[in-house]
């Protein structure tokens, strides 16, 4: 046994020397009989074909153990854009087939680039220094008579991977330059077999709130250019610790697109993911911009959506947990997205799942309409925690009203709504202008902190109560509004039967001014058990016996100004006043009534005693 041990191990290590023999061989020899030269000129020539730009090589150089490197390698830019090349590396290396370099002949099956420096521009108009290599078609080869040729070609490029190791990504957006360094790639399994997944990477350093942080790509591709079909799958795109994670095929993509596209998250922040990945740098900026001038975001918007083709059609799930979108804390978002013809359906199948909450229903975006129309068709909201809801809301959406801040903590309880509306635009002035709308909305079983409103009217009446939290036990409203008009009709406010209040509006305000209208009519009802006022009020009191005024809201939503409605409390006190003056009349004709019968009767009797005397 030991000496079959022994011969084993002679045997092996007569192979490594034999080994190690060649590649000293090759070493020596290879670098006199490959045609380094050769291999550059055909190098250039084919990626200058292919690119449609110049492509130049310094120089070729050779290693056995690291490869072919071409130095100094350069791509032009497209023309019109910088002078700078559009790709700089300073070291390519071709990797090749060692057994097939011992039979004569180069096969490179994997391409690196070290350090390269890539130059991406892109003009305010839309168009890039990469635009026109996106689709490029190769130029038509020559024909040529085949001759017959009994020796194989001496290089064979079929590049199986290719990297790119520390490079560095400029992108300059009109008058905006941001670099991102750190740039690795790798992709692997580059084939013509079509049942092959080409794998890929690409991670690269971003810049968030003044530091560096990471981000990365990673997934499989299939790809069958006759079929004009793609296929991702596994693909994760992660910034920070950010993830999406993406499922996607294609087919028609040479034509018309068939997109099937599934999307997921189990955490993320929409602000921080988007300012990584397109390098605006924070989540929030320390100085506010001035405003953009009114219709550029349209006319952007109109111009980015006039690039994608009618002939799409999309199919995607929607599956997002854990969502930060702006100050909004989204549990879930589950929805299915379909579009064609540039109409995109939205269905919320699980719906939006948030503040303990959920809305359900369906949205309609017609991307073919200046500024996108929309429609929201029955979208019902239950169960929601009034409290953070409406604080989220505001300081997401609506901090540009002056002294928002005074609408926080205002509203406790379980909040529900629902909402159907139409519109377009995507600017504040043309979404309030088209928006066209109804729905509803109720708060049970919490409060409303000092709404200003009340607040005016306990102290137009002296009434501390008014002017304080006011428990509910409902609050609840129907509106609809157009031409930047909202009509509020059955608002009623009340805290139970047995309870000090109760309130009803009905009327109109300009959501554009955020002004009431006139001829709106706001009733608000005192329990007198629980309310004191002073006896000045008693003709206020309704055959209930509770106090009964009716105010018409005038001036700023924000600081209303309640001008009491008169006309009924003025005509019951004229009612009670004449009653009174008619009994008082009554009762003084009773009077003179009875004097003259017990006068008249007088003299009846003295006249009977002077006719019957004797």
């Amino acid at each position: 046994m030991l000496g079959r041990i022994q011969k084993l191990l002679k045997w092996i290590a007569i192979g490594l020397v034999t080994v190690v023999v060649i590649i000293i061989i090759a070493g020596i020899a290879l670098p006199y009989f490959l045609p380094l030269d050769k291999i550059k000129d055909i190098a250039a020539q084919k990626a200058s074909e292919v690119l449609r730009r110049q492509v130049k090589i310094g120089k070729v150089s050779f290693n056995i153990f690291t490869g072919i490197e071409l130095d100094k390698l350069t791509i032009s830019n497209r023309p019109g854009f910088s002078s700078e090349p559009f790709i700089s590396a300073g070291v390519i290396e071709l990797k090749y087939d060692f057994w097939a370099l011992l039979r004569g002949r180069v096969a490179i099956d994997k391409v690196v680039l070290i350090k390269p420096e890539i130059l991406v521009e892109q003009r305010a108009d839309g168009t890039s220094n990469y635009s026109d290599l996106v689709g490029a078609k190769k130029p038509a080869p020559k024909k040529v008579e085949a001759k017959p040729s009994k020796k194989k070609e001496p290089i064979s490029i079929m590049v199986s991977k290719f990297a790119i190791k520390n490079g560095k990504l400029t992108l300059k957006q009109a008058a905006k330059v941001t670099q991102l360094k750190d740039l690795n790639v790798n992709i692997s399994g580059i084939s013509l077999k079509t049942t092959t997944p080409i794998n890929v990477y690409v991670g690269v350093m971003g810049v968030y709130e003044g530091k560096y942080v990471p981000i990365s790509i990673s997934g499989k591709v299939m790809l069958d250019l006759n079929r004009s079909y793609v296929k991702a799958s596994d693909f994760d795109i992660t910034a920070a610790g950010e993830k999406i994670s993406l499922g996607a095929e294609v087919s028609g993509f040479d034509k018309a697109p068939n997109i099937k596209l599934d999307v997921s998250t189990r955490k993320l922040d929409t602000d921080k993911f988007l300012a990584i990945v397109s390098g605006t740098g924070s989540k929030k900026s320390k100085v506010k911009a001035p405003p953009p001038p009114y219709g550029k975001l349209t006319a952007t918007i109109n111009k980015s959506l006039k690039s994608v083709p009618a002939n799409i059609k999309l199919a995607a799930n929607v599956d997002l947990n854990n969502i930060l979108f702006k100050e909004m804390k989204l549990d879930k978002v589950a929805a299915k997205v379909t579009m064609a013809n540039k109409v995109v359906n939205i269905i919320l199948n699980d719906g939006i799942k948030a503040y303990k909450g959920n809305i359900t229903g369906s949205i309609i975006a017609d991307l073919n309409v200046s500024g996108i129309s929309y429609q929201v068709n029955d979208l019902v909201g239950k169960g929601f925690d009034a409290t953070p809801a409406s604080n989220d809301i505001l300081e997401s959406f609506l901090t540009k009203l002056p002294d928002y801040k005074d609408l926080k903590y205002k509203l406790y309880g379980d909040l529900g709504l629902r909402l159907s509306l139409t519109g377009r635009g995507v600017e504040t002035v043309d979404i309030i202008a088209n928006a066209k709308g109804k729905g509803s909305f109720i708060l049970a079983n919490g409060k409303v902190s000092r709404l200003k409103s009340l607040a005016a009217i306990g102290a137009k009446i002296g009434l501390k109560t008014l002017q304080e939290d006011i428990d509910i036990k409902e609050f609840k409203a129907n509106f609809s509004f157009a031409n930047k008009i909202a009509i509020i009709s059955n608002m009623a406010l009340h805290n139970g039967d047995a309870g000090d209040l109760k309130l009803a509006f009905n009327g109109s305000a300009n959501i554009s001014s955020l002004e009431f209208i006139k001829g709106n009519t706001l009733s608000l009802k005192l329990n007198p058990k629980t309310t004191k006022l002073s006896s000045e009020y008693d003709p206020f009191k309704d055959e209930n016996g509770w106090y009964s005024i009716d105010f018409e809201m005038i001036g700023s939503l924000k600081k209303p100004i309640p001008i009491p409605k008169l006309g009924r409390p003025i005509q019951q006190i004229f009612d009670t006043k004449k009653k009174e003056l008619e009994n008082a009349a009554q009762k003084e004709l009773d009077k003179q009534k009875k004097e003259a019968e017990d006068k008249a009767k007088q003299e009846l009797e003295q006249k009977a005693k002077e006719l019957l005397k004797f």
